[in-house]
């Protein structure tokens, strides 16, 4: 208050890095907090809390449960915030966030997936358990979506559910370094197929270049059963946090890897080139590699209302005849109101256990979510 200093808005925690929840350190002195969107000068809606040199002090924010209207605020005892508002944690927690959004979709290359531009309509959850284990975070993520798709002068017929489960546990030694262990596997739920403009002559292959499936004139193919493509992925390493201000934010993370590619009757196309009337496809094998994973994410927020973040994940493996599998994936979000916003996501993959192309995807979403409690 003395100054007038803006500090930032509250950034939260990074639970799949496995942060604790963040910690402001701030100099002593009488500090106001306003709803997003309010300054300094906000003459309603607003509470100050004084804070002294070395002392933890319990503060009470109150909203209204359904508006999210600024209802009151201030500083309660110890013994207040523990019986009554700020139980002491048992170590266990969990979150979720449900929602849906409508989206523009660009795939190429993209394996179990059609090439072009989509339409897509999409329900999701996502859902977050919590456990303390000795002291240090252990994340566990359920990730599930289902939608239609359709392709511009096509009926809205395509329809698609994945899921993904991941773990995420982090030992801190410092809140800056500790070893890690992480689990995760990603599946598809629900059938894929692609479709022609014209029909064609479609012809697949097995791994060996046998013929198991021709027909004539058909104007689309299945690329996937359920469960067609799944992979699995674990690592062990160290977990660095390098850098972390109010503003932004890096992780690094490298260690042992190993990624499993299962396929069950997944085909991809081997050629682009409709002309012919003909259409090829080969089944992809399974695959296993080993090597040293490394992952380096950077959060930042741009603008009060817009965040950005990147995830760089690379797998180098021991067998040096074997390329290195590489994967980024991108995105902004512009927070319009506290359920809708807009994002932006690019994801780019290499690996060449699965096709020759590289595998580029685009999505400009809107989006509802909810989170529950």
């Amino acid at each position: 208050m003395d100054d007038r200093q803006y500090l930032g808005v509250g950034f939260g925690t990074n639970e799949q890095a496995g942060e604790p929840i963040a910690t402001w350190i701030v100099t002593p002195g009488l500090y106001k907090i306003v709803p997003v969107g309010e300054t300094y000068r906000a003459r309603t809606d607003f509470a100050t809390v004084r804070l002294l040199p070395g002392k933890h002090t319990h503060f009470l924010w109150v909203l209204d449960e359904e508006t999210r209207d600024f209802e009151g605020g201030g500083e309660v005892s110890a013994l207040s915030a523990q019986n009554l508002f700020f139980q002491e944690s048992d170590g266990f927690g969990w979150n979720m966030v449900v929602g849906g959004d409508a989206s523009l979709n660009s795939r190429d290359n993209v394996v179990g997936q059609q090439d072009g531009v989509t339409y897509n309509l999409r329900a999701f959850v996502d859902a977050r358990i919590n456990a303390e284990i000795f002291g240090s975070p252990l994340i566990n993520s359920l990730d599930i979506e289902q939608g239609v798709s359709q392709q511009p002068g096509n009926e809205l017929a395509q329809t698609h559910v994945r899921a993904e489960l991941e773990s995420l546990y982090v030992y801190q030694l410092r809140p800056w370094i500790g070893p890690y262990v992480s689990l995760g596997a990603e599946t598809n739920l629900f059938y894929s197929r692609e479709f022609f403009d014209e029909t064609l002559d479609v012809e697949k292959l097995d791994e060996n270049g046998e013929l198991v499936f021709g027909r004539e004139d058909v104007d689309s193919t299945r690329l996937r059963p359920p469960f067609g493509l799944t992979n699995l992925r674990e690592g062990v390493g160290f977990n660095i946090r390098p850098f972390k201000t109010l503003a932004a934010e890096t992780i690094l993370r490298v260690g042992f890897g190993a990624r499993q590619t299962l396929t069950r009757d997944l085909f991809a196309r081997t050629d682009d080139d409709d002309d012919d009337g003909e259409a090829s496809f080969a089944a992809v094998p399974d695959s296993d590699q080993t090597g040293i994973e490394a992952l380096a994410i950077g959060r930042a927020r741009i603008a009060r209302y817009v965040f950005a973040s990147i995830e760089f994940d690379s797998l180098l493996p021991f067998d040096t005849n074997l390329p290195a599998i590489v994967s980024v994936e991108g995105t902004v979000n512009v927070k319009l109101t506290e359920f809708f916003s807009i994002n932006y996501l690019v994801r780019f993959l290499r690996n060449r256990n699965i096709t020759e192309n590289d595998q580029l995807s685009q999505d400009v979403l809107l989006r509802f979510s909810l989170a529950i409690p």
